[in-house]
């Protein structure tokens, strides 16, 4: 099943190199399969809108963004440490 699902969100377009037939299982953990699966169980029905309005919503957005209002176009670079410090607190 992670096969599957694994192939739609690496396609072609986003991996050349990844072969629709390879076998993704055989490169990750139980643990990281089980972590995929999770996370498509719980978003992979979302639409992209969808998911864009919950990622604007948290810290390391915003952020990022700083004094931007919505309507401006930013180019600002998410920190890696926000992204740690903010998501290690919801697993906590």
């Amino acid at each position: 099943m992670i096969l599957l699902r694994m192939n739609l969100l690496l396609h072609n377009e986003l991996n050349p190199d990844f072969s629709k037939d390879g076998n993704i299982e055989s490169m990750l953990s139980d643990e990281q399969i089980e972590l995929i699966n999770d996370v498509l169980d719980e978003y992979g029905d979302k639409t992209p809108y969808h998911l864009e309005c919950l990622t604007h919503e948290e810290k390391p957005w915003k952020e990022a963004r700083g004094s931007c209002t919505l309507s401006q176009r930013c180019t600002n670079i998410i920190s890696e440490d926000t992204i740690k410090e903010y998501y290690t607190t919801l697993i906590a």
